[in-house]
């Protein structure tokens, strides 16, 4: 989930690229920067305009940029990323940034914190917390550590210095030295009566599961729009195994939405396209999704 991109100063943002990150990651977006000494955090940009205009502003410095699909976690600025990873001297500051994409294990429960945030906060924070600088013994012992806790996600750090770490880089996609954790940013999109759809084909995350008014409200889809009910049918037909058909037949129950069902059918999606096997992607869906309680009601 997600769409994340590392910008050094020289490279050029497109501005239809950001368009396209917001468009297949609404749920809000932020950005970080460096000016040599420390970054700078702007985040909890919840519209697309105010989103691209912070971003293209800073063209001119190393760059994080990132739009979220919220998996779970408030659905507000508060979740939205880069996150600090220690306390600079003001609170939009920090000598190191963190940016996500993907699904995170949780450690822990918790219906407000995202997983990006508990990992940020809980792991790497006291890791970093009293570190000057991040040598290259540091980055090596980061890198083995982050990537296998983290498989198959894409995590990056902005360090002060303008300097990026990038975690699983080889997950993600190029545009001359601009890094993209996905190719969400350059999904074309054509404005119909109704919906909004893709012209290329897209072989990323497929978040085309909607209601009839498109996603999330926007009109925005990138398959046919069905409607909730339709897509239950469609799911407990093309999926075997027996936890998502136990899901299913609960939703009449109200301990499980549509919602609910589509956001784990677009969390397979995106898990399975990051190279996660589809076994692994269903419990890891539906692991990160819901409360023990919740499935053991569907069982």
């Amino acid at each position: 989930m997600c769409c994340l991109a590392c910008k050094p100063k020289e490279d050029k943002m497109k501005e239809e690229w950001l368009d396209s990150m917001w468009e297949s990651n609404p749920h809000g977006g932020g950005i970080a920067y460096s000016d040599g000494k420390t970054c700078h955090i702007i985040k909890g940009l919840m519209t697309k305009d105010v989103f691209i205009k912070a971003a293209l502003k800073h063209q001119d410095k190393d760059l994080m940029i990132h739009t979220r699909f919220a998996t779970h976690g408030a659905r507000d600025g508060t979740m939205t990323h880069p996150f600090a990873l220690t306390y600079g001297k003001k609170k939009n500051q920090a000598p190191w940034v963190l940016g996500h994409n993907g699904v995170i294990s949780p450690l822990r429960s918790d219906s407000k914190m995202s997983d990006t945030a508990i990992f940020a906060e809980e792991i790497l924070k006291p890791v970093l917390l009293n570190l000057e600088v991040l040598d290259e013994n540091v980055i090596h012992g980061l890198r083995w550590l982050v990537e296998e806790s983290i498989r198959p996600s894409k995590v990056a750090l902005l360090c002060f210095n303008g300097v990026f770490v990038i975690f699983n880089k080889s997950s993600g996609e190029e545009e001359g030295n601009i890094w993209f954790s996905n190719n969400d940013y350059k999904i074309e999109r054509v404005r119909t009566s109704t919906t909004t759809r893709s012209t290329v084909p897209y072989t990323g995350a497929s978040r085309g599961y909607g209601f009839d008014s498109g996603y999330g409200g926007t009109g925005y889809s990138q398959r046919n729009s069905r409607s909730g009910a339709e897509l239950l049918d469609l799911a407990e037909t093309q999926f075997v195994r027996g936890d998502i058909r136990r899901m299913i037949k609960v939703v009449g129950s109200g301990a499980i939405s549509e919602r609910d069902v589509i956001d784990v059918l677009e969390m397979i999606d995106v898990l399975v396209s990051d190279g996660m096997s589809y076994g692994d992607a269903v419990a890891e869906s539906i692991r990160t999704k819901f409360e023990p309680n919740v499935l053991e009601a569907a069982k």
